[in-house]
């Protein structure tokens, strides 16, 4: 992962601002809490390899311990039918604020649609003849600093949990 290691002086403050203690972090690092201490305090100066190990370590701890899809989810995901009609994606689009939507058949995503789909619609018509393809998904543990990156280039992203849809989030979430 690093090829360029950042400074030690930063193992204890990036130790600290995740709440863990120098016993914890030197058993997921596999190397003594006296070790730890010492190169928090900067009395030794680990070979590359343990440094590395902290590094890495420190890192998939933070990547661990922040925010969740489904800790920001918006729950209730309003999805649609290939056969519903345009004019029943207006309305619910207009009264419930909805600018995107899952399409669903057969309890499978199959498409997605957007009120910048429907501008050009005709009312009468169903959603399969203007439908994009599925938004992307993610599992509900998937850090949202991951989905911030898919949320610049797609409209939402759907969370699922063991194949289910369970929620939307759309870039307002991470206002």
């Amino acid at each position: 992962m690093y090829s360029n290691l950042p400074e030690l002086e930063i193992i204890k403050q990036k130790r600290k601002k995740l709440n863990l203690t120098q016993q914890y972090l030197a058993s997921k690092c596999n190397i003594s809490q006296s070790l730890l201490a010492k190169v928090e305090l900067g009395k030794v100066t680990p070979n590359y390899n343990i440094a590395k190990r902290i590094f890495e370590t420190l890192e998939q701890l933070e990547v661990s311990d922040s925010e969740k899809a489904y800790e920001i989810m918006n729950k209730t995901v309003i999805s649609l039918k290939p056969g519903d009609r345009v004019s029943k994606a207006v309305a619910i689009a207009l009264k419930r604020g909805i600018s995107q939507f899952p399409v669903v058949e057969n309890g499978r995503v199959i498409g997605s649609i957007t009120t910048a789909d429907l501008l050009d619609a005709e009312k009468g018509s169903t959603i399969s003849k203007y439908m994009s393809p599925a938004m992307p998904s993610v599992g509900k543990s998937m850090p949202v600093s991951a989905i911030k990156d898919i949320l610049k280039i797609s409209g939402a992203v759907l969370v699922t949990d063991s194949g289910k849809v369970v929620g939307i989030i759309t870039p307002e979430e991470l206002l």
